[in-house]
């Protein structure tokens, strides 16, 4: 007799379980996902300069990157991704990302989606810069492990790195900063404003704008793909994108970089303080 079929091939993908979201959560999933219409989530263009030029074009466009701006520990994250999965394949949205995950709740979500089938984020969106780097403890590490790529927020430490601030902690009139209070005092360290001695000299070398050579530093970081950032006039605008075309030297990275170091903390100093440990 011919011998027996094979057995099927087992799913590469495990099947979802059963929502276990409260009630609550699963109706906030169901007025995202029954309600929405192209038109109300499609401000995002296809390309920029074809949405300054022709904004009404973008109507009825899908969303290029849509994303998670925090983790609900409310919702399984498996939910949260399904509702994205419907949106793709409703051709309301192309890519997903998300925003001030820790790096143990990213890798969380990539397991599930590996596991369940369901899109990956593909991008992390991460405060970030030269004043606030504590993200280098473990978002960017799991990100780039991951292969996500890194869009960084507020990559002049919401007008911090500008240069327009010195030690008296005087903000110019008329700026974000002199109206956020707590937020300028949470970067008035010594170790901030050593930093910002140094851009405003290596500024001066390199005949640049302050904000141009912050912003040169960060794109040098691995991971980063883009930074966003939130100018208030075209000029500062013009300063912000001169920044991607200054090449910082390595001597200009390396000062920057021990000037802005912050105390890392356990477990991390304690790891490098073995021989050959390298990179956490």
């Amino acid at each position: 007799p011919p011998p027996p079929p094979p057995p099927p091939h087992p799913p590469t993908t495990t099947p979802r379980p059963t929502s276990r979201c409260s009630s609550a959560a699963s109706d906030v999933y169901k007025r995202q996902t029954s309600k929405i219409e192209p038109q109300e989530i499609a401000v995002a263009p296809i390309e920029l300069e074809t949405m300054l030029r022709e904004p009404e074009s973008c109507i009825g466009k899908p969303v290029s990157l849509t994303g998670h701006v925090r983790r609900i520990t409310e919702i399984p994250v498996e939910d949260s991704l399904g509702a994205c999965a419907d949106l793709i394949a409703a051709g309301k949205v192309r890519y997903i990302g998300c925003a001030n995950y820790t790096g143990y709740r990213l890798a969380e979500a990539l397991a599930v989606a590996d596991k369940y089938g369901l899109p990956r984020f593909q991008t992390l969106q991460m405060q970030w810069s030269l004043a606030v780097r504590e993200g280098e403890r473990e978002m960017a590490p799991a990100a780039r492990n991951e292969g996500l790529s890194i869009l960084t927020w507020s990559p002049l430490a919401r007008g911090f790195l500008t240069g327009k601030i010195n030690r008296d902690g005087l903000a110019p009139d008329g700026s974000r900063l002199s109206t956020w209070g707590p937020s300028l005092q949470a970067l008035m360290s010594e170790r901030n404003f050593a930093t910002l001695d140094a851009l405003r000299e290596i500024a001066i070398v390199y005949n640049a704008p302050v904000p141009s050579i912050a912003l040169a530093w960060l794109l040098k970081r691995q991971g980063v793909h883009s930074v966003i950032v939130g100018a208030r006039t075209l000029s500062q605008l013009k300063d912000n994108f001169h920044g991607a075309k200054i090449s910082l030297s390595e001597a200009d990275v390396n000062r920057l970089d021990e000037l802005s170091t912050p105390d890392w903390g356990y477990p991390y100093n304690f790891i490098a303080g073995f021989k050959g440990a390298g990179n956490w």
